[in-house]
C-alpha cells in the first residue's frame, strides 16, 4: 500500500512519483477512474492494461469489482502468480518485506552454494592428499521381535574429516545431520541419541560389525586403520580411504510416547519378544582377535602414516570458557583388602585449569553451552568445568560459602573415600560373579579412576583463588552434550526403588552384595550415572548408610542403621524378581571373616586375656 502524501488516501501498487492521487482529482496521466478502483481492489496493473479487461470487470455496474467472470479469471490469475516469480509480474516485495531483502535473500543462497562447492573442493583435496577419511553413515532400525535390519528411509550422509579428529566430535556432527533428516520423515518420533543408537561398521546389507567396543575419544584415524586391520569394508573403499558405518536403533525405543505413529515402519509388527530382540543385538559379529601362533615372528615394519598423524592430536574440548591454571597438592586413595583406604599426599605441585566464568555462568549470563565454566549444582555441591593432564573434569565444592577449610576437607575427603570403596566393593562384586560363572550383567563402574583430591594453592598476586574454596574434589567429565543420555537415577537416600531394566537390577544386586560383604556395616545408596564415552554407565556421587548408631559420629548423609533395615525391607520383595540376585544366591549369601582376619581376632584376644591375667579389674570383674 502506497499513501497519497496530500490526503493521505491509501492506493495498492501505485507508485505516487510526484503524481496526485485520484481523490486529490488529478489523476495519474492515462489512467481512468474505473482503473484506479481496479487498483484499489489489489487487481496488477498488468491485468488491468490487458484490452477488453476492463469491460469485462466492469461490465454494466459502472465500477470495477468482482463479479462472477471476473473472480473466475482473479482466481485463474492467482493461481498463475504463486507459479511465477515477482519479476515476471513486475511486483513489488510484499508489505511486510523490507526493500531489498529478496536481492540479500539470493545473495545469501548464492553464498551458501558457493560455500558447500568449497567445502567439497576442500574434502577432496584432503581424501587427495591422504589427509582426510571420508565416513558415511546410514540409518537402520530393528523393528520388535524381527532379526532383520531395515534402512530408514534412503537417510545417509557423508564426510571427509581430518584424520587427526576426535572420532567422537566427527560421529557428532554425522548424527546431527541424521537428526535433522529423521525428524522430518518422523516428527512425532522420539529424538535419536547416543542413549538409543548402536555403531556398527557397513560393507554390505548381510555385512556388518558391532563398533560399540571402539574407544571413541580416539582419531578418525584411528578407526579407518581398526577397519583396514579387520577388513571391516571393501579394497575398494579403503584404496578410496573410505569407510562406512551404520547408526542402528530399535524401533520400540523412539516410539512416540503419548501416541501410535502413522507410520507402519515405525509401529513395527505387533507381537514379539523382547529377549529375542536382545538376542539379535548381542549377537552381532565383532571382528574376530588374532589366533594365537605357535611361532612369534618379529618385524621392523611401520605402517605407513603422513607426517602429520606423528604430531599427537590436539584435544577436542567439550567447552571452551577462559581458563585460569592453578597449582595444586594432590591426595590419592588406594583401597585396602580390609575394606579400608589410605590416603597419600604428594609433595610434588600438580596444575589444574579451571574456569573462569563460572559464577556467571551459574547466574544464566552466558547463553552458549561451549563458552559456559558452570557445569551445575544441587542441594550442598556445585560442578565447575576443570581441566587436568589434557583432560576434561568436573571440579565439585560445598556451596556453603562459610564453611571452613577443614570441614570442607574433611566432606570432600569422605566423599572421595566413599568413591574408592565403592571401586573396591565393585571388583569383589565382580570376581564373586565371575567365580560362580554368573554372565551377562550389564557393565557399570563408579568414577575413581583419575578422580583427584587436591588443595589448590592460591595465586601468588591477589592470594586468592577464583573458587570459593580451596579444597576440591574433581573426576572425569561424563558427556554431556545433546546426544548423550542423562543422569539415570537407580537407589536413592531414602528409597531403593523399582528394578525395571537391566542395568538397575545390576545396580541394585550390588548394593545387596555390598551390604552382605560388609556384615552388615555398609550399605552402598544413592547410585546414579550416565554413559561414558565408550557407552559404559559410569556412576557418580554415591552415599552410603552405615551400622554407625551414634548420629555425631556419622556423615551427613549417613541414615545409619534404620537406614539399612528400610533397604533390606524394601528389596526383599524386589530380590526374587531380581535374575542377578538369584544366580549370585545373594538371599542365602553368609560371610565369614578371611584367615587372616580370623587370625588377627583371636591375637587380639589373646592379648586381651594375658592382659587381664594381671590385672586387678580382671580380678574384680570375676
Amino acid at each position: 500500500m502506497v499513501n497519497c502524501p496530500d490526503c493521505h488516501y491509501s492506493f495498492a501498487r501505485l507508485t505516487l512519483d510526484q503524481t496526485p492521487c485520484s481523490k486529490c482529482k488529478a489523476r495519474k496521466p492515462g489512467m481512468s477512474n474505473a482503473e484506479l478502483q481496479a487498483l484499489q481492489k489489489d487487481i496488477p496493473l498488468e491485468i488491468i492494461k490487458l484490452p477488453g479487461i476492463m469491460d469485462l470487470l466492469v461490465g454494466n455496474k459502472g465500477t470495477a469489482g468482482p463479479g462472477g467472470l471476473s473472480s473466475q479469471i482473479l482466481h485463474t490469475a492467482s493461481g498463475h502468480q504463486q507459479r511465477a516469480s515477482s519479476t515476471r509480474l513486475a511486483m513489488g516485495p510484499p508489505a511486510s518485506t523490507a526493500p531489498g531483502l529478496n536481492k540479500f535473500k539470493n545473495l545469501g543462497a548464492a553464498q551458501k552454494l558457493r560455500a558447500e562447492r568449497g567445502a567439497k573442493k576442500a574434502e577432496a583435496a584432503l581424501v587427495e592428499q591422504k589427509r582426510g577419511i571420508k565416513i558415511t553413515v546410514m540409518l537402520w532400525a530393528l523393528a520388535l521381535g524381527h532379526k532383520k535390519m531395515d534402512a530408514v528411509g534412503q537417510i545417509h550422509v557423508s564426510h571427509v574429516f581430518e584424520e587427526s579428529v576426535q572420532l567422537k566430535a566427527a560421529l557428532e556432527k554425522l548424527l546431527e545431520h541424521v537428526v535433522a533428516k529423521f525428524q522430518v520423515l518422523y516428527p512425532d518420533a522420539r529424538q535419536l541419541s547416543w542413549n538409543n543408537i548402536k555403531l556398527l561398521s557397513h560393507e554390505s546389507a548381510s555385512k556388518f560389525n558391532s563398533l560399540d567396543y571402539f574407544d571413541r575419544t580416539k582419531t578418525v584415524l584411528k578407526l579407518f586403520l581398526e577397519f583396514d586391520k579387520n577388513r571391516l569394508t571393501t579394497a575398494a573403499n579403503l584404496a578410496n580411504r573410505a569407510i562406512k558405518v551404520r547408526f542402528l536403533y530399535q524401533q520400540e525405543d523412539i516410539r512416540a510416547a503419548s501416541s501410535v505413529l502413522q507410520s507402519s515402519f515405525l509401529r513395527g509388527p505387533p507381537g514379539g519378544s523382547s529377549a529375542l530382540r536382545s538376542s539379535v543385538l548381542s549377537s552381532m559379529p565383532k571382528p574376530a582377535p588374532p589366533g594365537i601362533s605357535p611361532v612369534v615372528l618379529k618385524s621392523a615394519f611401520r605402517h605407513p602414516t603422513p607426517s602429520s598423524a606423528a604430531t599427537p592430536a590436539l584435544p577436542e574440548w567439550s567447552r571452551e570458557p577462559e581458563m585460569i591454571e592453578y597449582s595444586f597438592t594432590q591426595t590419592t586413595a588406594v583401597f585396602q583388602d580390609d575394606c579400608s583406604v589410605r590416603f597419600s599426599t604428594s609433595r610434588n605441585l600438580g596444575s589444574i585449569f579451571i574456569a573462569a566464568n563460572w559464577e556467571a555462568g551459574e547466574q544464566g549470563k552466558v547463553k552458549k553451552l561451549k563458552e559456559n565454566g558452570f557445569i551445575g549444582k544441587g542441594f550442598t555441591k556445585r560442578g565447575i568445568y576443570a581441566r587436568f593432564n589434557n583432560k576434561e573434569y568436573v571440579l565439585t565444592q560445598p556451596i556453603d560459602e562459610a564453611m571452613s577449610e577443614g570441614d570442607t576437607k574433611d566432606i570432600l575427603t569422605d566423599e572421595f573415600k566413599l568413591l574408592c570403596q565403592c571401586a573396591g566393593f565393585k571388583k569383589h562384586f565382580d570376581n564373586y560373579a565371575r567365580a560362580n560363572g554368573v554372565i551377562g550383567i550389564p557393565e557399570f563402574y563408579f568414577n575413581f579412576p583419575s578422580a583427584i583430591l587436591g588443595k589448590l594453592k592460591p595465586s601468588l598476586t591477589s592470594g586468592s583463588t577464583i573458587v570459593l574454596h580451596k579444597h576440591f574434589l574433581a573426576t572425569p567429565l561424563l558427556p554431556c552434550g545433546r546426544f548423550d543420555s542423562p543422569i539415570q537415577k537407580f537407589t536413592g537416600n531414602d528409597d531403593i526403588g523399582d528394578a525395571s531394566t537391566p542395568m538397575t537390577m545390576a545396580v541394585h544386586a550390588f548394593a545387596h552384595f555390598s551390604l552382605c560383604y560388609s556384615m552388615e556395616n555398609i550399605l552402598f545408596c544413592d547410585l546414579q550415572g550416565a554413559s561414558d564415552e565408550k557407552g559404559v554407565m559410569c556412576l557418580i556421587d554415591p552415599q552410603a548408610h552405615t551400622s554407625e548408631s551414634l548420629a555425631n559420629a556419622r556423615v551427613y548423609w549417613d541414615g545409619g542403621p534404620e537406614k539399612i533395615a528400610r533397604f533390606q525391607q524394601q528389596h526383599a520383595e524386589h530380590c526374587t524378581k531380581n535374575w542377578i540376585c538369584n544366580r549370585l544366591n545373594l538371599k542365602n549369601l553368609s560371610i565369614e571373616p578371611t584367615d587372616e582376619v580370623s587370625n588377627e581376632k583371636s591375637a587380639k584376644n589373646a592379648e586381651q586375656a594375658s592382659k587381664n591375667k594381671h590385672s586387678l579389674d580382671f580380678i574384680v570383674q570375676e
